[in-house]
């Protein structure tokens, strides 16, 4: 049996080469036509993992975090490594305390490996305190070149630093309503967690307990540098490509957010009342003629396209269970 997870591991890693420089020319096409095809099989593929509907909510969900953390900055690496590693890490948390008590914490591979994730924890802060000693704050007096004309405008400039201070950033907002969120979420799983039993809790409690000092800890750090913060220009642009995801997600205006998140609910709200095929000819349909400014005889080939392959591929080859609506179930 390992021998054919080998050989089939091979397999892909040539097949893989093969395909890779004609997949890269996807790169090349353009976002609205790359958008209703991908929808379609994301909610396909979140749905044939129960057959239920459900799991495409969890999807909507994962999603609305993961364009959160591009929008706001946030790490999306952690949250991707508690989704993947969270099951194994409880696991193996028990197996140890179980065979070994909290003996195992002594051992010297347990001490490195604590030390080295230390370290990289402080790694910023540290790094942070070294630059601010090496670079540290100019003076307004100094920025302005000192003298009489920086005394003269030091109360005006006083006055505008402070009113602007009072207006925070829509990023520090937003760290503060999710460090807080995250904060009581944290102290009522821990709360929650002493119900159960003591091995059952053992590791929830863990991990609630560290999130409770970590984010109480972020959270005063945010308010600190809110309250010490110096505003930047107004004709500060933000960095990045302009044709970056990320940049477009973080300096898109609320009417391009409110046009994109209206397209996502129709697909999805579609999706739910009629199911996948009709949806796969209906909604690329509408996306790329108004959304992508295509014609409506590309649109109606698009859509035709993509319903008859969704279908001759999950329906007729393979046979997979797909969403049918609440209208034709």
């Amino acid at each position: 049996m390992i021998w054919v997870t080998v050989l089939a591991n091979a397999v892909a890693v040539v097949v893989a080469f093969l395909v890779l420089k004609p997949l890269t020319r996807l790169t090349f096409v353009s976002g609205p036509l790359l958008v209703p095809f991908l929808l379609l099989v994301l909610a396909l593929g979140a749905y044939t993992s129960s057959n239920s509907f459900a799991d495409i909510f969890v999807m909507i969900g994962a999603a609305a975090v993961g364009v959160a953390c591009i929008r706001y900055d946030w790490p999306r690496v952690p949250f991707l490594l508690a989704v993947v590693l969270g099951a194994l890490a409880e696991r193996y948390l028990f197996l140890s305390h179980s065979l070994f008590g909290w003996t195992w914490l002594t051992r010297p591979v347990v001490l490195v490996i604590g030390t080295a994730i230390g370290l990289a924890m402080l790694a910023p802060t540290i790094r942070r305190f070294r630059n601010r000693r090496a670079n540290p704050p100019r003076t307004r007096t100094d920025e302005r070149g000192g003298g009489l004309t920086a005394r003269a405008s030091a109360g005006s400039a006083d006055a505008d630093g402070a009113a602007a201070r009072r207006r925070p950033s829509p990023e520090a907002v937003a760290d503060v309503v999710a460090s807080a969120l995250l904060l009581a979420l944290f102290a009522w799983a821990f709360v929650a967690a002493g119900e159960w039993s003591y091995r059952a809790a053992l590791f929830p409690r863990l991990v609630t307990a560290a999130g409770i000092v970590l984010t109480a800890l972020h959270l005063a750090q945010v308010l600190l540098r809110i309250r010490r913060q110096v505003p930047p220009g107004a004709d500060d642009e933000p960095d990045g490509d302009p044709h970056d995801v990320e940049y477009v997600f973080r300096t898109a205006g609320p009417r391009r957010w409110a046009a994109a998140l209206g397209w996502v609910a129709a697909f999805f709200a579609l999706l739910h009342a009629v199911g996948l095929y009709p949806t796969a000819a209906i909604f690329p349909l509408l996306y790329l003629r108004f959304a992508g400014g295509r014609t409506w005889i590309f649109s109606a080939i698009y859509a035709i396209v993509s319903a008859v392959v969704l279908y001759v591929s999950f329906e007729l080859a393979l046979g997979v269970p797909t969403p049918t609506g609440l209208l034709l179930d």
